[in-house]
């Protein structure tokens, strides 16, 4: 499972779901990433994943669901002025995390898009499924569950890199 440190580079004033909110130059709320200096990949397994796990949880723009009988880590960004264009689901690749969508989410919320980007199961903050044989056809049955029954988005766009695109496909 690969960590990321992002405890650095979060700015005051979170609200009250634990989300750093900015406005950028378009006059966008965004929650606030972290810079990607302050993101270190490590690889961690066991209880130290656990702990990271546990210690990203009240960190600004980290929100979890459990589905079925997994943790998933995702960050959601909705613009400023409602429109009527389709949520984004970016997902990243391997070895890559969702920190790695920040410049094309910010990009797409400007645009008037809300974006949701998960870490895919197995991957940053969310759980690694237990059972054998979790591919790309599950991994899309849990973010379809992510974006239809928590996010309430059930129409959607989806875009997705390296192992992104092949659940991309699934979906």
């Amino acid at each position: 499972q690969i960590g990321c440190n992002i405890t650095k580079g979060l700015g005051a004033g979170a609200n009250p779901e634990g989300a750093s909110l900015c406005e950028d130059s378009t006059g966008t709320h965004v929650e606030r990433w972290p810079p990607a200096a302050a993101c270190r990949p490590r690889v961690l397994r066991g209880r130290a994943a656990e702990r990271l796990a546990a210690t990203a949880r009240p960190l600004a723009g980290v929100r979890r669901a459990r589905i079925g009988e997994l943790d998933v880590h995702y960050i959601r960004l909705v613009p400023s002025r409602p429109t009527a264009r389709l949520p984004v689901l970016l997902l990243h690749g391997w070895p890559s995390s969702f920190v790695e969508m920040r410049k094309a989410a910010h990009l797409l919320v400007g645009a008037g898009h809300e974006v949701i980007v998960p870490s895919l199961p197995g991957h940053g903050f969310s759980s690694i499924p237990r059972r054998t044989g979790f591919g790309a056809d599950a991994c899309a049955h849990v973010l379809i569950d992510l974006m239809t029954n928590v996010v309430d988005q059930p129409r959607f766009l989806v875009h997705g890199g390296d192992r992104g695109a092949f659940v991309a496909t699934s979906m």
